[in-house]
């Protein structure tokens, strides 16, 4: 009943032989889940990868000699968190797949990661079964899988769980393999060390607090809440994973939710239902939305920039509290940087840092590994930066295949990455170069747009159109006409905030029924979305209205 004498393991072992303390629930099938059954079950599970695996790479103490890949394929759930922690204390590799990919892509992962064997929750069993004939069709090769038993079973009251184990995993140990999201290409794999897991969080909550967790589970934001929330005796509330934003309103305003961290795009969605729906509720309802709300002690956002609009709705909300703005990469640890407070108002900066919990390594990259580090040992991120006198003002990224002008230095900061909500930064164009972000703000800050991206899109006349993919407010469509908004008209809007040669040249509105491309975790995915909207000689597409310049 021992785990190693790590710092993270030895904050879990005093929560389970303490107080019960419940850690997980999942309301809809009514799961809770305290410290001591959670520690009960990674035990259980540890012992059937034991018996499993080939005793040769087991060493005397039954702990793996050497660190090796077991892929968890399993939603965000009790079975996740019990393969998640039984691997990490066998002193295995752990490789979180995805439940949403094809049987193709996640045995393409696993080949990739070189993981010994697949762990699954009982749901996947089917998907589960795919991919192992995937791989015997693809590489004639037989992949073992091991189904997540996250059963306690009967627990002694004296029981006492100890970190006293005797094998010892060095903190520079490979311990976690992550894929990037992918949005600008094909997904690298991202190794970190046991350090990721023993940096210094936040303080412990009380029995009371709650974190409403409604996303996939196997993304660097995820896996950072999870271990942030078990540290500190934060209870994790599992709902589905991209729940409406009607949904999670409901679960604010029957109470409870102490934290939640959504991305901004959710964040914004929420401000819309309520200025839509909510604000027309008579007051005493609509104070039963308000008070969920307030009940907030932690809102965070992250994984992309929050539009001013949707950061002044929210300190309104809050009463004058201000949503805490995470910027983090997955090959950034444990501890994000943060804007607090009014920061969180300001446009994003920082300072720049190094000696943090950063990637341990790409995976069979060993040049990106000796480039992602800069002599001095700052870690490279790919933000473009803009020093201002006494800070660096985040300008975006430099990961497209755009050109950059010198006006624009690339200064690389210390483990941040603060991904704007179109991936392109700067669009060099017939009358100059713009910056994508601030176009894209401009859109999405027209009350009848609900969703809208800004691309680069290449033309030998225009160097680069600028194309706007746009999906209309309910009320602003026409479904007789797929529209209202002419590219005319959303040229006119803007005009308010953005130069001439800033104002989009191509227009595509999304019709009913059409789904921009997003990854598991929520993010655009821009070159897929580029490529289906707005395709080589898109200018000629009926879809696709152009500008004809005078």
């Amino acid at each position: 009943m021992s785990f190693s004498n790590e710092p993270f393991f030895q904050r879990l072992v005093t929560f389970a032989n303490g107080p019960p303390r419940v850690i997980i629930s999942d309301d809809i099938s009514g799961i809770r889940v305290t410290y001591r059954q959670l520690i009960s079950g990674v035990l259980r599970f540890r012992q059937l990868l034991q018996q499993r695996l080939p005793q040769t790479a087991l060493d005397s103490n039954k702990m793996l000699r050497e660190p090796i890949g077991i892929g968890i394929l399993a939603p965000a759930s009790v079975e996740f968190v019990v393969a998640f922690l039984a691997v990490l204390s066998l002193g295995g590799i752990i490789v979180p797949l995805s439940t949403a990919e094809s049987a193709e892509a996640t045995w393409d992962r696993i080949a990739k990661s070189k993981a010994a064997c697949v762990v699954y929750s009982p749901q996947q069993a089917e998907l589960m079964w795919f991919i192992r004939r995937r791989a015997i069709l693809t590489n004639d090769q037989e992949i073992q899988s091991i189904a997540i038993s996250a059963h306690a079973g009967n627990i002694p009251t004296d029981l006492q769980f100890t970190t006293d184990q005797p094998t010892h995993f060095p903190s520079t140990r490979t311990a976690l393999l992550l894929f990037t999201s992918g949005t600008m290409g094909p997904p690298k794999g991202v190794l970190h060390s046991r350090q990721f897991f023993n940096a210094d969080v936040d303080p412990i909550g009380t029995e009371a607090d709650a974190l409403l967790f409604t996303r996939a589970a196997g993304y660097i934001g995820s896996i950072r809440l999870m271990v942030n929330m078990l540290l500190r005796g934060i209870r994790i509330e599992l709902w589905p994973y991209l729940v409406d934003a009607d949904m999670i309103w409901e679960r604010l305003r029957q109470g409870g939710i102490t934290v939640l961290h959504l991305l901004p795009t959710i964040w914004r969605k929420l401000m819309l239902v309520y200025r839509d729906k909510l604000s027309m509720l008579p007051s005493i309802e609509r104070e039963e939305y308000c008070a969920g709300v307030r009940q907030l002690r932690e809102a965070t956002a992250g994984g992309q920039v929050m539009l001013q609009e949707v950061k002044t709705f929210w300190q309104d909300m809050l009463g004058g509290r201000c949503v805490t703005i995470i910027y983090g990469g997955t090959e950034m640890g444990i501890s994000p940087f943060k804007a607090l407070g009014e920061d969180s108002l300001m446009e994003p900066w920082v300072e720049p840092l190094h000696d943090l919990t950063c990637v341990y390594r790409y995976l069979d990259n060993p040049k990106a590994t000796c480039n992602a580090f800069d002599d001095e040992g700052f870690f490279r991120t790919g933000d473009i930066v803009r020093y201002n006198g006494s800070v660096y003002e985040i300008e975006g990224r430099v990961e497209c295949d755009c050109e950059y002008s010198e006006k624009f230095p690339s200064l690389f900061l210390g483990c941040l990455q603060a991904n704007p909500p179109c991936a392109c930064i700067v669009i060099p164009t017939f009358g100059g170069r713009v910056s994508a972000p601030k176009i894209n703000k401009a859109l999405l800050e027209l009350p009848q747009v609900a969703e809208g991206h800004i691309f680069a899109v290449p033309d030998p006349k225009y160097v680069n159109h600028i194309a706007a993919l746009v999906r209309l407010q309910a009320d602003a469509i026409d479904f007789q006409n797929r529209g209202t908004l002419s590219l005319a008209a959303l040229r006119r809007d803007l005009a308010h905030s953005l130069t001439e040669h800033e104002l989009p040249t191509l227009l595509r509105l999304v019709g009913d029924g059409e789904e921009i491309p997003q990854g598991v975790s929520g993010k655009l995915m821009y070159q897929k979305a580029r490529e289906q909207f707005f395709p080589p000689d898109s200018v000629a597409l009926p879809e696709v209205e152009a500008w004809v310049m005078v």
